[in-house]
């Protein structure tokens, strides 16, 4: 399959086909899929495996992913997570970025590269740049998200200015660190939460409910329909 940064989820279908040729078994397939599903989360890429489960075994992620109303109620209540260690400006950070993955479905590899320039504010839109495994477009923004984000771009943002190389929005690093922190004040509240990736197999799901499968595979940013299916289809 080559290395694992350069994985796609074209790659997986040929390899759980080449598996299938084999012999294999749907359940041992599957548990291979759970693997590369904690290494790619390990590694910290987007966990374009765990959404894939092959059918006639019971699949696990459905049971597992959060209706629209749950999604709304963890970013509402992550200010509430905030403890005496935690800084404001932080936290602050923290809750916009959680929002930039519930709202628009950012994939951390997608946070890594948006750049100040990107923000079209006046225009409640962000241009998200394109990765090996993304088309790039442009996603509209909540309402509720452009104050917190002109804010930052006002405090946190350029307290950093020095220590950011170009002009990416967040601190790259800090921005990686962060993940494994969001997950953990977010589980404080919301114990059901078992990975970042849930939350994005959730809003994919959540949209395709109400969009059809192209227009949701350009929100995604998907480059193989076939990408946009195997969020919510059993193989």
């Amino acid at each position: 399959m080559g290395a694992i940064e350069n994985l796609e989820h074209e790659n997986l279908i040929q390899y759980i086909r080449y598996r299938k040729s084999r012999g294999l078994q749907a359940k041992t397939i599957n548990s291979e899929l759970k693997k590369i599903a904690y290494y790619l989360e390990f590694k910290g890429l987007p966990d374009i495996a765990d959404p894939i489960r092959l059918k006639g075994v019971q699949r696990r992620i459905p049971h597992d992913l959060f209706t629209g109303k749950q999604l709304d109620r963890i970013y509402q209540k992550f200010p509430e997570s905030k403890t005496p260690w935690t800084h404001e400006n932080i936290l602050k950070t923290y809750h916009l970025i959680l929002g930039l993955r519930i709202y628009q479905g950012l994939q951390e590899q997608e946070l890594t590269k948006l750049e100040i320039s990107h923000l079209q504010l006046e225009k409640g839109k962000i241009y998200i740049p394109s990765t090996k495994r993304t088309n790039k477009r442009v996603l509209d923004l909540k309402p509720f998200q452009i104050l917190p984000l002109h804010e930052y771009l006002l405090t946190e943002r350029k307290s950093l200015d020095d220590e950011i190389e170009g002009n990416f929005l967040f601190h790259k690093k800090r921005l990686i660190r962060g993940m494994s922190r969001i997950k953990a004040m977010i589980n404080h509240y919301e114990p059901g939460l078992k990975s970042m990736a849930q939350i994005w197999a959730s809003v994919i799901t959540n949209w395709l409910k109400h969009y059809n499968l192209r227009e949701v595979q350009c929100m995604a940013g998907h480059k193989y329909v076939s990408s946009t299916e195997g969020t919510e289809r059993i193989i």
